[in-house]
């Protein structure tokens, strides 16, 4: 249900004349699967931030949104991601690793993304990274030229 009330959102900012920059176009496209809009909320916050370079100010919202949802893969991977930046390669292992222990309750496509990032951020297997994120675009809709 949040994923379409984010579509819905889209699409009326859109129609209104809105315009946003690129780093929050990203987050606006984002798809996940959180139990509370809380926990959405801090996510998304956290996205913005980590796509605008911001990974020092993104992780306290990534942890705050596992929190309030600790099943949140896509939190993990993103926290992850940003310690990735940040050179804290052990730290992302780990958070890695609790995402990965999750894919089993994310969709398709938090599925590929969090595999994908894994097998390229973490496992350095590019092969394994090349072939999620080919699934990723074979198998689930892109949207106005977005993924």
């Amino acid at each position: 249900m949040l994923g379409a009330v984010g579509v819905l959102a889209e699409q009326a900012r859109e129609a209104l004349g809105d315009t946003v920059t690129e780093s929050e176009g990203a987050a606006a496209v984002e798809t996940f699967t959180a139990a509370s809009l809380e926990a959405a909320r801090d996510y998304s916050q956290a996205q913005a931030l980590a796509n605008s370079n911001k990974d020092d100010e993104a992780i306290p919202l990534y942890r705050q949104a596992l929190e309030r949802d600790p099943n949140l893969g896509r939190a993990y991977s993103g926290w992850a991601a940003s310690a990735i930046r940040l050179g804290r390669k052990e730290e992302a292992d780990q958070l890695y690793q609790k995402a990965l222990a999750l894919v089993d309750r994310m969709t398709e496509r938090e599925k590929f993304r969090t595999l994908g990032a894994y097998y390229l951020n973490v496992a350095g297997n590019y092969e394994k990274a090349i072939e999620n994120f080919e699934a990723l675009v074979a198998k689930v809709p892109v949207g106005r030229g977005r993924p």
